[in-house]
């Protein structure tokens, strides 16, 4: 059977850790779209390291098992678990998934992760990697404190007795960790570690789904109904429903003659198959069918997917990428997934997976995402406008000290600039809030005082009109962000809003 590739275990402890600075040298070339983790078990008085560490590997197996079994995993495979030994070095559970590009599948494995560590004692510490870095980090830039920046934030995140934590900022400053300083610090301070921020960490538990699993990956499948497939394919399907993860991929790398569709129509197999996908892989498909111009609402679509998808099986057994399955590997499709979690009354006892409809994801691809959480991307927004201004500024009077005008013209252009490619679609009230609170840092009871002289029901008693308030508020915006105008005719801050459609 063909599945993803198999890593050597001598080269596990390279692939795991990064490079400490940008200026070190990287000798582990990393293959493409993987994410590898590493468990430690750090206590100096255990006499049986590698004991613990099988009694670990064997509750992780445990915890992936019915995802390894049921889910559509991109390139098959799963989540490969190891105890690598290698000399002088210490012994640790290597782990990784070839996720293809799909970063829910990374985030799964995050998750399963902080679900392992939570039942871990003090001497456990997890470490999560991908093919391009410090993935989870990347997600979380713009929440960053400076100290934590690539490349000094490389090797310092580590999942501990179920939360996100740093290795501190303090330990070997201006740069990442090495390996042996990690594991060094793990293993005599652990106490010393620090809790990721309130928003990084809110930040990470919307994206691995902390508080809304295993919904949040069942909800991101659909059944893919397959008709007008040819008896071999759909055997092969019924036998092991995740080869359908091999037959996307296949379909979306190989061009399709849009004048074969007609034929598929045409085509009389009366087999069927009903199979899990991913909402990645519904995506492929859809772009297979939206190459061929095809109707996503008509009638024969999962006629000519199940054809589709006949033909990419056949390729693949031609290429012998496949075998036939010799026997049967799940007996109820992939509804064992829902099943298990029904049983541990983790979802609710009517809880189904709905069926893929390619329109309402196209619909979705076409709309604009708003889904993230408005206080998490609003945060981002303003720590990367601040670093957006503050880094502006710092050019500017370098290359030229003796004028405040250009500086002050330059930083409201950026100002702007930002603001009108950022397509925020939120309550103005609201943005304008946040603004005076993250920009200004303006306390709650001034952000009061604000709104009280706004409301036009103090507006008599105090003899101040909304506008002229206004105006005084964009004033201090302006004397905190840059002039109203410059003698270079620069635009002020508060032209910049404006210009802006925030609702």
């Amino acid at each position: 059977m063909s599945t993803s590739f198999k890593i050597d275990n001598d080269k596990a402890s390279d692939l795991l850790w990064l490079d400490e600075s940008e200026g070190y040298l990287d000798v582990a070339e990393r293959p493409a779209d993987i994410f590898f983790f590493g468990v430690f078990y750090l206590d100096k008085l255990c006499g049986e390291p590698l004991k613990r560490l099988g009694n670990i590997k064997e509750q992780l197996n445990k915890l992936v098992e019915v995802w390894n079994k049921n889910y559509p995993w991109a390139n098959y495979g799963g989540v490969r678990i190891e105890i690598v030994e290698r000399s002088g070095e210490i012994p640790f559970i290597f782990g990784y998934v070839d996720a293809g590009g799909h970063r829910e599948e990374e985030y799964l494995v995050v998750c399963l992760l902080q679900r392992l560590s939570e039942t871990l004692d003090e001497y456990t510490f997890i470490k999560a990697c991908g093919s391009d870095g410090e993935i989870l980090l990347m997600e979380c830039h713009d929440l960053l404190p400076e100290e934590y920046e690539f490349p000094k934030g490389n090797n310092r995140l580590w999942l501990h007795e179920g939360r996100f934590k740093f290795i501190p900022a303090e330990e070997l400053k201006h740069r990442g960790l090495w390996r042996d300083e990690a594991l060094t610090f793990l293993m005599n301070s652990y106490f010393k570690l620090t809790d990721v921020s309130p928003s990084i960490d809110r930040r990470l538990k919307e994206l691995i789904g902390t508080e809304k699993f295993p919904e949040k990956y069942l909800d991101e499948m659909f059944w893919l109904p397959l008709n007008n497939m040819d008896v071999c394919s759909s055997n092969i399907l019924r036998k092991d429903p995740q080869l359908i993860s091999l037959a996307v991929r296949a379909m979306s790398d190989t061009d399709v003659d849009k004048r074969r569709i007609n034929e598929f129509t045409k085509v009389t197999n009366n087999s069927t198959a009903k199979v899990l996908i991913s909402k990645s892989q519904a995506r492929l498909i859809l772009a297979v069918l939206e190459s061929l111009g095809l109707d996503q609402v008509c009638d024969n679509v999962s006629s000519i997917v199940g054809a589709l998808m006949s033909e990419s099986l056949s390729r693949l057994i031609d290429k012998e990428e496949i075998v036939q399955p010799k026997s049967q590997l799940c007996s109820d499709g992939q509804s064992q997934l829902v099943k298990h979690f029904k049983d541990q009354r983790l979802i609710s006892e009517d809880y189904e997976i709905s069926s893929v409809n390619f329109s309402s994801l196209s619909l979705e691809n076409n709309t604009h995402d708003s889904d993230a959480d408005p206080t998490s991307r609003l945060e981002g927004l303003f720590s990367d406008l601040r670093k957006h201004l503050e880094t502006d500024n710092r050019s500017s009077a370098e290359e030229y000290p003796h004028s405040d005008d250009d500086s002050d013209s330059v930083a409201d252009r950026e100002a702007l600039n930002y603001f009108s490619t950022e397509n925020i679609d939120i309550d103005e009230d609201d943005f304008f809030e946040f603004f005076l609170t993250e920009a200004l840092k303006l306390n709650k009871n001034e952000l009061e005082d604000y709104r009280r002289q706004l409301d036009p029901s103090t507006e008599a008693n105090e003899g101040t009109s909304s506008s002229e308030e206004e105006r005084r508020l964009m004033a201090e915006l302006d004397g905190h962000f840059g002039k109203p105008t410059s003698s270079k005719g620069g635009v002020g801050l508060s032209s910049s809003f404006d210009e802006l459609s925030l609702g």
